[in-house]
């Protein structure tokens, strides 16, 4: 080989490393790991060097399943394996959530029980405190709180005279009338309100990306998705509760119209952003299947190749 010919390769291998830099830098253990893609993303500010412009089927994620909508007019702007159903972790609770608006007032007050408080995961809900549903649902949206799911639900059921034994059987029936009646497919299925796993091989709900677009499409305008950027609530009782986000892109993206995230052993990295960009188009982001750092530089990444028309 030439001299002129080494120097072009030479040239090109260095832009190429010089590029990648940009985005993906190495670590000295591993290459891909969650926190190399959070650094990522928090330095890019969700906007791609002009180097790595490459076509779309050469994005690489860590999700197993994703997809991105433009909510307004149903074209799916980006999709990966949309259609296969995955463990939907903490996503489940949108679906509840949505249950639970159709059937309590927000300014409701609602009596913790110790039945509440001992449902899996921590929490900062103490039994005997008064909370509005307001609050509950602003907990189980922003801390993916397990325990103001089950108060709510707990509380609903008695409202309609469901015995103990059947609640959660009657709420998730529930649950499934609604997302069938927002356009999800007939495999969605719930087996809990939460998403928590129930063994080590099963999992509290399953769906499929498209499913939770769907959802999220036909609920884009409900008051619960104003209710995932709120930062601090009041018990009845005076005691001043500062939340803590499960999402961490939570102050990074604007126009956000909401977001939710999941994570459990069996679901891995779930993640789901509503946001308009620009103001007026609507965009459904959802990864499913990821890391729990990896879900947020997926949705990182796609936003950031969505903002360079990229994806169109």
């Amino acid at each position: 080989m030439n001299n002129n010919k080494k120097t072009v390769l030479i040239g090109a291998a260095a832009l190429l490393a010089l590029g990648l830099s940009f985005w993906l830098p190495l670590s000295k253990n591993q290459q891909n790991s969650d926190q190399n893609n959070a650094n990522a993303v928090n330095r890019t500010d969700f906007t791609l060097r002009p180097l790595l412009l490459a076509p779309l089927r050469s994005v690489s994620i860590l999700a197993t399943a994703a997809l991105v909508v433009d909510l307004a007019t149903g074209d799916v702007l980006y999709e990966k394996n949309a259609d296969i159903i995955l463990p939907l972790a903490s996503l489940t609770k949108i679906i509840s959530s949505l249950v639970l608006l159709d059937r309590l007032p927000l300014d409701e007050v609602v009596t913790i029980s110790e039945h509440a408080i001992a449902t899996e995961g921590i929490s900062v809900l103490v039994a005997g405190e008064r909370y509005r549903v307001r609050d509950l649902l602003i907990m189980a949206m922003i801390e993916s709180s397990n325990d103001a799911v089950a108060a709510l639900m707990e509380y609903v059921a008695y409202k309609e005279n469901i015995a103990p034994a059947y609640r959660e059987l009657w709420f998730v029936g529930q649950m499934r009338n609604k997302v069938l009646a927002l356009g999800a497919s007939q495999k969605i299925i719930f087996y809990n309100p939460t998403g928590l796993d129930i063994s080590d091989r099963l999992a509290g709900a399953y769906g499929s990306a498209r499913d939770i677009v769907r959802i999220a499409q036909h609920s884009f305008s409900s008051p619960l998705w104003d209710l995932t950027r709120t930062g601090t609530i009041i018990s009845q009782d005076g005691r001043v509760i500062a939340l803590n986000p499960t999402n961490s892109l939570q102050g990074s993206l604007v126009q956000l119209r909401g977001a939710k995230t999941g994570f459990t052993d069996i679901a891995g990295g779930n993640l789901l952003v509503l946001l308009e960009q620009p103001i007026g188009r609507p965009i459904g982001v959802v990864v499913l299947g990821s890391t729990h750092e990896g879900r947020f530089s997926d949705v990182a990444l796609l936003l950031g190749l969505l903002r360079q028309n990229t994806i169109r």
